[in-house]
């Protein structure tokens, strides 16, 4: 729901428009789940009625989220060839509200962006090959907060044996988490040439984003896995550059032929002083049979993929030692082999065995039927 007030006044060469708006938002899940349990009593029937046993239900209440906004905007013009806009937003979100009250709920972020036509204060003046030449510029922050209800601690319910209770939680939540804010700045030009028969766009930005609301591990003996953290400082920086053509142009038709390139460059600056070497995005880069997670590392590329397991070099080559093959043949390292059957690889020797199939028996498998359950979600 938001409501909004605008205007726009003409002050000799001059163009003043804007607008002062707010907004209400509310978001509130709910979920119900019922389903068949032991089977249907009529076999391909699939209802909820149709349980052989009493039905199963579950639901759960979630994300119940509240923010108000209050946004503003001013917009200038100087005869049709410079422009300036600028924006400011307030935002008071619930999720960012600790049980006690207090916390860092109210967040404002502006924005300022400018453009200049120059073709047009220099009509007449410049080249005719020169179509149309803008230069631009641009400087805002972002606001973000969270998830409902995750920065609060609380109990978990739990049960046994249809006996229940409360779990104390695992994760420490700091007691003054601010939400994130994202700061970026770009500088572009858009200049078409020949009656705009080709054209150049290109774009420099870069972006920081900083106190990402993330959860990083904890050593066991305090007792707790988790915490919940204010992440660090993220960057991203690079060019957009588009290249618009047309070959052809005629009364009939027209062909066009556009070419794209683009670069961005991710950085982590800085992570939370509690964080060790780095923080697990997906994965587990010291667990498991694969052994592989995507992190994010100070100095690395956010989402860079690490592992715990460390290839083995030839000191004197400086190539990786193959201790394993493919699937039809195994390689492994031996003193010793015959000649035609092994690789020298740096004093190590590398013997290709062949790795022999034996036939065995398929078992025949009994089919069985089952009797699939149904359900229903509201």
């Amino acid at each position: 729901m938001n409501a909004s007030f605008s205007w726009n006044k003409e002050v000799k060469d001059f163009n003043i428009s804007g607008f002062i708006r707010g907004e209400y938002y509310h978001n509130f899940q709910q979920e119900l789940q019922l389903n068949t349990n032991g089977g249907l009593v009529i076999p391909g029937q699939f209802f909820i009625g149709n349980s052989k046993n009493p039905v199963g239900t579950s639901g759960n209440i979630s994300g119940e989220k509240t923010i108000l906004s209050l946004a503003g905007q001013v917009a200038m013009s100087w005869k049709d060839q410079v422009f300036l806009d600028v924006t400011g937003r307030n935002d008071w979100s619930s999720s960012l509200v600790y049980a006690d009250k207090h916390g860092n709920y109210s967040y404002f972020y502006p924005s300022v962006s400018a453009s200049w036509l120059i073709h047009e204060t220099f009509r007449g003046k410049m080249p005719e090959w020169i179509s149309f030449a803008k230069i631009r510029g641009s400087w805002a922050q972002v606001g973000n907060d969270t998830d409902a209800y995750k920065i609060n601690t609380a109990y978990s319910l739990y049960g046994i044996d249809n006996s229940y209770g409360l779990q104390v939680p695992d994760t420490y939540y700091a007691a003054n988490l601010k939400p994130e804010r994202k700061n970026a700045w770009e500088i572009g030009l858009d200049w078409r040439f020949l009656r705009n028969r080709i054209g150049v766009d290109f774009t420099y930005y870069k972006e920081n984003t900083k106190d990402q609301i993330m959860t990083i591990k904890v050593p066991s003996e305090s007792g707790l896995s988790n915490q919940l953290i204010n992440a660090g400082n993220i960057q991203n920086q690079g060019i957009e550059l588009a290249i618009n053509t047309t070959p052809i142009e005629t009364k009939d038709w027209t062909w066009d032929l556009n070419f794209t390139y683009t670069k961005n460059t991710s950085k982590i600056v800085e992570l939370h002083e509690n964080v060790a070497n780095y923080i697990t995005l997906v994965g587990d880069a010291a667990y498991g049979n694969y052994r592989i997670a995507s992190v994010a590392e100070v100095g690395g590329e956010y989402g860079l993929l690490k592992s715990d397991a460390t290839p083995n070099y030839d000191p004197k080559t400086g190539l990786p030692i193959l201790e394993l093959a493919s699937y039809n043949c195994l390689l492994y390292t031996s003193d010793a082999a015959d000649e035609e059957d092994s690789v020298d690889l740096g004093g190590r020797r590398i013997i290709k065995k062949k790795k022999i199939k034996r036939k065995s028996k398929k078992k025949e498998n009994k089919k069985t039927e089952d009797e699939n359950d149904s359900i229903d979600e509201f």
